[in-house]
């Protein structure tokens, strides 16, 4: 059975995980990579959740299934990102900064982490 699994991480706090579905018995984070809006690229990190604001992509085991997910970090999300069709490659989502928070196309980070 999969679990559906939502993440959204506030400075103010810490990681708040939403799901559906019986707790797994175990879990271990694979891949945390972060978006670096000036590059337009996707970095991996070490594997430890962030504590930068921004956009994470993050990859984890739940017993034995693979949870992906986007991770906000960040005081402020996006409203609304219907900001049209992405272009080939691309996803629509929301990047944190400090003081606000834009929606913008990014690279694929489940293709682009993967490298």
């Amino acid at each position: 059975m999969l679990t559906l699994t939502a993440l959204v991480l506030s400075a103010a706090t810490s990681l708040r995980i939403w799901r559906t579905g019986p707790k797994p018995a175990s879990s271990q984070l694979r891949i945390v990579c972060r978006y670096d809006v000036p590059s337009k690229k996707w970095a991996r990190r070490k594997l430890q959740l962030p504590a930068k604001l921004g956009l994470y992509w993050l990859e984890w085991n739940e017993g034995r299934e693979v949870v992906k997910s986007l991770a906000y970090f960040g005081p402020i999300l996006c409203q609304d990102v219907e900001i049209g069709p992405a272009p080939k490659g691309m996803i629509a989502t929301c990047v944190p900064a400090e003081n606000s928070a834009t929606a913008m196309f990014v690279p694929d980070p489940e293709v682009e982490c993967k490298k």
